[in-house]
C-alpha cells in the first residue's frame, strides 16, 4: 500500500495582537528591584490610635532615636564574671564575644522573648542558643547567679536565677 499524499493544511487563524506593554525603565547594576524595595518605615509601623501615635512620636523625639536593646552588664560586673567563663576551643567559624553572648542570654531571660527575636546587635540567635545550652550544662550560668555582684547588676542576676530554677523544674 502506498502512503496517502500529503494534504495541504488550512491556513491558520490570525493571532490577536499582544497588548502593548509600557517600556521598562532602564535599571543600572546595583539598583534595587522595584518589587523588592523596602517600604518606608511608616508603611511597616502597625496602625495606632492618634493618641498612641502622638505619645510614640513624643517619646521618640525625647529619646533622639527609636529605643532598642541596652546592655545590662556593667563593666565592674564583667571584670568579676569574665574569669568564671570556661575557655573555649575554637573550632572554626567566627568567634563570638563572650560578653555579647552573655548579654544575649540575659536579654532572653529578662524579656521572655523567643530566641528567634534576639536583636541583631547581639549576634545570630543560633550561636547564642548553643552557648546558653553549653553554659547551662557545665554550670557556668549557676556560678554566675551565685557570684556576688554590684547592686546595679543584681536585678538581671536575680532574673537569671529565677529562669534557671524554672528551667530545672520543667526538665526534672
Amino acid at each position: 500500500m502506498a502512503a496517502p499524499p500529503d494534504l495541504p493544511l488550512p491556513p491558520a487563524a490570525p493571532r490577536p495582537a499582544a497588548p502593548a506593554r509600557p517600556p521598562r525603565p532602564h535599571r543600572r547594576r546595583g539598583d534595587p528591584l522595584p518589587h523588592l524595595a523596602t517600604p518606608p518605615p511608616s508603611a511597616r509601623r502597625p496602625l495606632l490610635l492618634p493618641a498612641q501615635q502622638n505619645l510614640l512620636d513624643e517619646l521618640t523625639a525625647l529619646a533622639g532615636h527609636t529605643p532598642g536593646w541596652q546592655p545590662r552588664i556593667t563593666d565592674h560586673a564583667w571584670q568579676i564574671l569574665s574569669p568564671l567563663l570556661p575557655p573555649l576551643p575554637h573550632h572554626g567559624g567566627r568567634r563570638r564575644s563572650e560578653r555579647q553572648l552573655l548579654e544575649a542570654i540575659l536579654h532572653i531571660t529578662c524579656t521572655h522573648q523567643p530566641w528567634t527575636q534576639l536583636p541583631h546587635a547581639l549576634g545570630p540567635f543560633q550561636a547564642c542558643l548553643r552557648r546558653y545550652h553549653r553554659w547551662l550544662s557545665n554550670g557556668t550560668l549557676t556560678r554566675i547567679t551565685h557570684t556576688p555582684l554590684p547592686e546595679t547588676d543584681q536585678h538581671w542576676q536575680h532574673r537569671l536565677a529565677t529562669h534557671l530554677d524554672q528551667t530545672a523544674r520543667r526538665s526534672g
